[in-house]
C-alpha cells in the first residue's frame, strides 16, 4: 500500500509540474486576441480566407499555416504570410483539399515560395472553377512557375490548370 501511495504521489506531482509548465508557456487553450476571427480551434479568417495553424509562431520564428477555405471571389491571392490575431506572422505553406470548391474562384495568385512538395497542394483544386495559377513571387517568378507546374497537376491538385 505504501508503494502505491508513493507512486500516486509521484504521478500527481508530475501532472502538477506539467500543468504549470503548460500554463507558463501560454497554454494551447489561451483565448485568441480576437475571438470573432476564430472559426474553429486553430482556424483563423484573414482577409476572407480561412487558414489552419500547422505550427505556432515563436518569438523568434514565424509559424506555418495552410489555406483551408478560400473566400468567394473570382481572384484569390495566396500570400507569402499572414498575421494572425496573436499578432505574429505565419508563413503560408499549404493549401487544403477542396479549398477552392464552390468559391467561384477562377484565378489564384500565388505569392508564397513555400509550396515545396506535391502534398502541400494535394486535392486543393478538386471541384473548383480555377483555371489559372499566377505565380507572383518577385524576381524569381519564372523559377517558381517551373516548380509549381510540377505540383499543380491534375493528378495531384485535382484539376488541370494553367500555371504562369
Amino acid at each position: 500500500m505504501e508503494r502505491l501511495s508513493s507512486r500516486l504521489s509521484g504521478v500527481v506531482l508530475a501532472l502538477i509540474i506539467a500543468a504549470a509548465a503548460f500554463l507558463a508557456m501560454g497554454g494551447a487553450l489561451a483565448q485568441p486576441a480576437f475571438a470573432e476571427d476564430v472559426v474553429e480551434f486553430n482556424e483563423y479568417v484573414v482577409d476572407g480566407n480561412t487558414y489552419i495553424a500547422l505550427e505556432l509562431a515563436a518569438d523568434d520564428a514565424n509559424g506555418r499555416v495552410a489555406l483551408t477555405t478560400a473566400k468567394k471571389a473570382a481572384k484569390v491571392t495566396l500570400p507569402a504570410a499572414v498575421t494572425l490575431p496573436d499578432g505574429k506572422d505565419y508563413n503560408v505553406t499549404g493549401i487544403g483539399s477542396g479549398a477552392f470548391k464552390e468559391t467561384g474562384t477562377k484565378t489564384v495568385i500565388v505569392k508564397t515560395k513555400l509550396l515545396t512538395k506535391a502534398s502541400d497542394v494535394r486535392g486543393s483544386l478538386k471541384g473548383s472553377k480555377v483555371k489559372t495559377i499566377k505565380v507572383s513571387v518577385g524576381k524569381e517568378s519564372a523559377k517558381y512557375v517551373k516548380k509549381y507546374k510540377k505540383i499543380f497537376t491534375k493528378a495531384n491538385a485535382g484539376k488541370k490548370v494553367t500555371v504562369k
